[in-house]
């Protein structure tokens, strides 16, 4: 049985996958294992990762590879978790990678010294060529947020057994999810490292303003963080936000690229954003 399982939904990620694959290969911790659940990609995606397969083979380390239409991505990733067989895993999508060569190292390490069922720790943020490191917050603050990155986190074998991510959430499955392991007493620890490099993009960054916030107004709901009324007030507000972001986008339509792109970095510098490359 292998510690660690390293978990990647993909579809159509031959411009990302590989940096995650290289990543997955360079740690100096080898006892994991690698699950790839794909939508049925149509580029090189599957060629890739059958690559990434012959060379971990010839290493012993096992890679499982399904490849078929799923209902989205947390259909996938309770799929995934159908093969795992690692104490603990982790999902490191396409385009996500581990912040160093020592992160399945140092993460082991600190689970021989406590008893835990999930581990959580830092971030890097990355937006195009701009990084930002994010230091996850304390497990008390889960009832008003994510305190940590859900690439940046280790669930042990006994929590996924019994808990599963709610398929209908587009966005926020995965706070619930930890928002019910943390309600139901199972134990979080943190570890003080930055643990993957997260690839801000895809359906959360298209769509999050709106149906994040609808969904975790929802969440917040559901386990008592909001009254009833306080809950309405906040479906308003993001409603309101919603329709004040309609209009900047058609306005963003009449302003040139180039002042759009320059308006970006100085935001993203402004909010403490560090361009390089990594």
């Amino acid at each position: 049985m292998p510690f660690f399982s390293i978990i990647t939904v993909t579809y159509n990620a031959e411009e990302e996958i590989k940096r995650t694959l290289d990543s997955i290969e360079s740690q100096i911790y080898s006892d994991y294992e690698y699950v790839l659940v794909d939508g049925k990609s149509t580029d090189k995606t599957l060629e890739l990762v059958s690559a990434f397969y012959q060379k971990m083979h010839q290493k012993s380390i096992g890679v499982h590879i399904i490849s078929e239409e799923d209902n989205g991505i947390y259909n996938a990733m309770n799929k995934a978790l159908k093969y795992v067989k690692g104490k603990y895993y982790i999902f490191l999508n396409a385009g996500d990678y581990f912040a160093d060569n020592r992160v399945l190292y140092n993460v082991k390490t600190r689970l021989q010294t406590i008893q835990c069922d999930i581990l959580y720790g830092d971030v890097i943020l990355k937006r195009e060529n701009y990084y930002k490191y994010e230091t996850a917050r304390n497990i008390q603050s889960i009832k008003k947020d994510m305190p940590f990155c859900h690439q940046s986190v280790f669930v042990a074998e006994k929590v996924f057994r019994n808990l599963s991510y709610d398929e209908k959430y587009k966005i926020c499955a995965d706070y619930d999810l930890f928002i019910r392991a943390y309600s139901e007493g199972y134990i979080f620890a943190y570890i003080n490292i930055a643990i993957s490099v997260y690839l801000m993009g895809g359906y959360s960054a298209n769509n999050g303003s709106y149906v994040y916030w609808m969904e975790r107004a929802k969440i917040s709901y559901l386990y008592g963080e909001c009254s009833e009324k306080e809950y309405i007030d906040r479906i308003s507000q993001v409603e309101k936000k919603y329709r004040h972001e309609k209009k900047l986008n058609i306005l963003k339509k009449c302003i040139p690229d180039c002042i759009i792109s320059l308006g970006r970095k100085i935001l993203l510098k402004k909010g403490g954003w560090e361009e390089k490359n990594m």
